[in-house]
């Protein structure tokens, strides 16, 4: 989680993995080819903001909720999840959130920047 602090190191790293990927997967080097590739990388991260933003938001807290009293009138135990038990919203930090939607966000609006120099050229 040290890496995700500073999201310009990380970004450098996602590019610098997406070139590789370039480099070493792709037959032949174009530009349409990179693109490609940034785009998988930034659509990844994307919905991994928007995964972790709706957990944050609460939404899953009634499921979770509802799954721990049908747990404890199935196994008739009270302390079989004690009502101190944290529920998955409280587990992501906002700036959390942040950071992974940066990434996917920047990444995907690089990925505009070479698809408009792209059809420019």
């Amino acid at each position: 989680m040290k890496v995700l602090q500073n999201k310009w190191v990380l970004l450098v790293l996602n590019i610098a993995a997406s070139l590789l990927v370039f480099l070493f997967v792709t037959p032949v080097l174009q530009l349409e080819q990179l693109i490609n590739i940034l785009f998988y990388f930034g659509s990844c991260w994307l919905f991994v903001g928007i995964f972790v933003w709706i957990v944050h938001s609460g939404f899953f807290d009634g499921v979770v909720y509802g799954f721990r009293k049908s747990f404890e009138r199935s196994f008739k135990r009270k302390d079989y999840f004690a009502e101190t038990d944290t529920l998955p919203s409280e587990k992501v930090s906002i700036s959390f959130v942040k950071a992974v939607s940066f990434q996917g966000i920047s990444l995907l609006l690089l990925m505009l920047i070479l698809l408009a120099w792209f059809y420019a050229a």
